[in-house]
């Protein structure tokens, strides 16, 4: 709904206190980087691929969005690293890899708003917590959603929406829905 894939039948979605269907889709959609649980890889250089959303970006700021989406030491143990060539799909690499490089990609379009839809399911638990950490360091000037059904992703968010059957049940702090579920 944020991106306007589907209008809202009821309510709103407010953006800086204005209605999202008051942006053109265009508009919005470049004020945010999207990561979904299975994405897109391209044929050519993992570096390409990271540019696919910024052809302007530095090596460094390459190096540095994949050092947060924890792609860094992998890409660097590639025989020709961030010059190493992917197959259709990234068919040479690891569904986990393939996410990382997809967060990092979007990271790199600077969004104001970072949309990650299950799009850590693939990649440990260990690599899991290093990226929420990285991003909460790095991402203090962008609103980040994450749509998940792994418990221990509460302890990288403010705040927890609970939906069931597309309503929501519950909102609050991740301390305080888990307070009250065990009482």
């Amino acid at each position: 709904l944020i991106p306007r894939l589907y209008d809202v039948t009821s309510g709103e979605i407010l953006i800086d206190n204005k209605n999202i269907k008051y942006y053109s889709k265009k508009a919005l959609r470049s004020e945010m980087g999207v990561v979904f649980q299975v994405n897109e890889l391209f044929t050519g250089t993992i570096a390409d691929n990271l540019r696919w959303g910024n052809l302007k970006v530095s090596q460094k700021e390459l190096e540095d969005a994949a050092i947060i989406a924890e792609a860094h030491d992998f890409i660097m143990q590639l025989t020709n690293g961030y010059e190493t060539q992917l197959g259709r799909g990234g068919i040479n690499l690891s569904g986990g890899q393939r996410q990382r490089i997809c967060i990092a990609r979007a990271l790199l379009t600077r969004p104001k708003i970072l949309l990650l839809d299950d799009s850590t399911s693939a990649v440990d638990a260990q690599t899991e917590k290093k990226i929420w950490y990285n991003l909460s360091l790095n991402t203090n000037q962008m609103t980040t959603l994450i749509v998940t059904q792994r418990i221990h992703t509460l302890n990288a968010v403010n705040r927890v929406i609970v939906m069931d059957k597309g309503e929501i049940i519950d909102f609050d702090t991740p301390q305080a829905l888990m307070k009250n579920s065990m009482t």
